[in-house]
């Protein structure tokens, strides 16, 4: 059961986004595009319904990652060098909205703003599975193997 304490409250306007940052329209979806066709559509698999988006600290600089998996097929991304990225847990993007950003994103050739409030970066994930259960991606894939596929 999840405590009602965990949801923002309706109507809420005064939000802060500690997770913010900018990338270019056409890199965020060039990310969705090569990540979501490795998204599950088994109902019974709902925690793998989606890809997940987060940005590591990786020597200093943040990297960003986005990642999905059927629990057969594994797609990861990264794109370093974005400016003002800072590091963020793990956020799940429902498969709707990963299909909806490529249709919006497809027509628009600017920067995009990427802002997350800590309710979205910290529950979203939480409750989706606990920590334990989640997939480790970074574990996964075997190091050396030459079965890799770059965009």
């Amino acid at each position: 059961m999840i405590d009602a304490a965990d949801f923002p409250r309706p109507g809420r306007v005064d939000m802060e986004f500690p997770h913010s940052f900018s990338i270019a329209g056409r890199r965020l979806k060039a990310c969705l595009d090569h990540v979501s066709h490795a998204i599950s559509t088994e109902p019974t698999r709902y925690y793998l319904n989606g890809g997940v988006i987060e940005a590591t600290a990786a020597g200093g600089d943040a990297e960003l990652r986005v990642v999905a998996t059927d629990g057969h097929r594994l797609a990861l991304i990264k794109t370093p060098s974005i400016p003002g990225l800072t590091a963020f847990p793990q956020t799940i993007l429902p498969s709707k909205a990963v299909k909806q950003l490529r249709k919006l994103l497809a027509r628009y050739s600017g920067d995009v703003l990427v802002r997350m409030t800590d309710w979205q970066a910290d529950s979203m994930a939480k409750h989706a599975l606990p920590a334990e259960q989640r997939p480790n991606y970074v574990s996964m894939p075997p190091s050396g193997s030459g079965r890799c596929s770059s965009p």
